[in-house]
Parts: C-alpha cells; sequence; structure tokens
C-alpha cells in the first residue's frame, strides 16, 4: 500500500483535469465541453439568468457549507475529495460499520464484503449491480433483448 501512495504521477496526464470552467468568474472544475455541470446544463437550457447559487460553497443540510469541487489533498493526487479532504483511496468517505473494517461503505453502510453495496435485479444472480440495477451481463442483455423487440415492432 505505501509504494501505491509514493507512486509519482506524471504531471501532463494531470493537467486536463484542472482546468477550469470557462465561465467566468466560475472556479469549478470543467468537464469535455471546457464549462463546469452547472454551467453546460445553463447553456444547453439557453438561460439567460445566472443562477443565484452559482458559488463553489453550497449550503448543506446541516447550514455548514461544503466545496463540491475540492481535490484530495494527498500529495499529487488529483481525485475528489469525499470526507476529511481526502479520497477514498487515501481514507476519505464514510468507512463500513462493521467494527475494525476500514474499508469505504457502499449502500446500507457496509462495504461489499459485509453486505453492502447494490444486488443485481435479476432473481437468480448474486453480482453486484452496475449500471440501471443490473450486473453488466444482464444490463447488456436486457439492451439486447429490447433492441430485438424494437426491430420486431418496425416488421
Amino acid at each position: 500500500m505505501d509504494s501505491f501512495l509514493n507512486m509519482q504521477v506524471d504531471a501532463q496526464v494531470l493537467v486536463p483535469s484542472l482546468a477550469l470552467c470557462a465561465a467566468s468568474p466560475c472556479h469549478r472544475f470543467a468537464k469535455v465541453t471546457g464549462l463546469c455541470l452547472l454551467h453546460s446544463h445553463q447553456d444547453h437550457a439557453r438561460q439567460a439568468e445566472p443562477v443565484n447559487f452559482l458559488s463553489r460553497l453550497l449550503p448543506s443540510s446541516n447550514g455548514k457549507r461544503r466545496n463540491h469541487n475540492r481535490r484530495c489533498r494527498f500529495g499529487t493526487c488529483r481525485s475528489y475529495a469525499r470526507g476529511g479532504g481526502l479520497c477514498t483511496r487515501h481514507g476519505g468517505g464514510r468507512k463500513c460499520s462493521v467494527p475494525g473494517c476500514s474499508t469505504s461503505s457502499q449502500t446500507g453502510g457496509f462495504c461489499r464484503q459485509h453486505g453492502g453495496g447494490s444486488k443485481c435485479k435479476e432473481p437468480t444472480c448474486r453480482q453486484f449491480a452496475r449500471v440501471a440495477g443490473r450486473c453488466l451481463q444482464h444490463r447488456q442483455e436486457s439492451s439486447e433483448t429490447s433492441c430485438s423487440a424494437s426491430q420486431d415492432d418496425e416488421d
């Protein structure tokens, strides 16, 4: 684990992830379009009025302000911080509720080893859900079924 934490990161790999939103004076991280998610949705909807919550710091349910764009404070890591200023790889985020387990929790407050995480919707499948409540195999099968059903409708 220590070798992973001390791993050097190529600076050129980090450059695209450091781009800020092109909408001034926004300080959020830009996505593919050069805009943050908020401004890309505004641009898409062609809204003329700026939304009044363009601050980097947004109020949370407990009244404290949270920075939704902060990066992990561990060395050169560029992952988003989940808790305590760290990403889940470096100790941030919620931990499994089982005493002594330091793995990040999934749904239900437990890690996958201790019963957390969502299972596939297919009754006989024991895999973890990945997309739309299904494991990758059943997701692919359901999309193939829906495609063939729509082709049958066209005939």
